[in-house]
């Protein structure tokens, strides 16, 4: 942890670093759409895959400040990601009677 002086009481700040390299393989199946068949499905499903690859640097800083003997306050900043779920990446096909 490394500190630096700037009132009486000395804030204290914690950064630091997180690097990800990720290699991940999607596979699904592509449906084409239309309007000639009774269901709206046409042609044959298709399969797709795709397989990126990606280096991700999360940086972050953690700081604490003593205001009194029993009183801090802290706080932090920082990057991360969310990674989607199976259902926001595949293909769907809702089929509704109309």
């Amino acid at each position: 942890m490394a500190e630096f002086n700037l009132l009486d009481s000395p804030p204290e700040r914690a950064p630091g670093m997180r690097f990800e390299r990720e290699w991940t393989k999607y596979q699904a199946y592509q449906i084409v759409l239309n309007g000639a068949n009774q269901n709206g499905l046409g042609g044959i499903p298709q399969s797709v895959t795709k397989r990126p690859e990606e280096r991700l640097w999360f940086p972050s800083v953690n700081f604490k400040y003593k205001l009194t003997d029993v009183i801090q306050i802290m706080g932090a900043a920082y990057k991360s990601e969310a990674k989607p779920n199976f259902l926001e990446i595949s293909p769907l096909v809702i089929i509704t009677g109309a």
